[in-house]
């Protein structure tokens, strides 16, 4: 992706894993203690820049129809399986995850959204 700048911006299944203080975290292992929820449909977490801990952990969750959770509730359900350093910084709730024809996520179009939501709740995070 290409921004107004002429900055170029590689996007896509560049990795699959957030180093946080140091330490590998799979992403699909955060994502698969978020679904074990019985509220939450679908989700995808990536990696947002952090100056201290060098990247943090932000989920997009799906809920199933009709159901409520809150960021805590998410963050608490994961807990059970979770090391806490293995835990999402960031939760944000979406109507869906953008997938392509053959259903792979759509990172790039995902984290648009979630600036998007970012820009109108006022919200100072970094999403590259």
């Amino acid at each position: 992706m290409m921004d107004a700048a002429g900055n170029v911006h590689l996007c896509g299944r560049i990795k699959e894993i957030v180093i946080r203080g140091g330490e590998n975290i799979s992403l699909a292992e955060v994502e698969e203690a978020i679904l074990k929820n019985d509220r939450v449909a679908d989700v995808k977490a990536f990696g947002v820049p952090d100056f201290e801990l060098g990247e943090k952990i932000c989920a997009c969750v799906v809920l199933k129809n009709g159901k409520n959770c809150t960021e805590e509730e998410i963050i608490s359900e994961a807990s059970k399986t979770l090391a806490r350093y293995k835990l999402p910084s960031y939760v944000f709730f979406i109507d869906v995850i953008p997938r392509s024809e053959t259903g792979k996520v759509l990172i790039c179009k995902l984290k648009d959204n979630v600036k998007e939501i970012c820009e109108q709740k006022n919200i100072g995070i970094e999403i590259v």
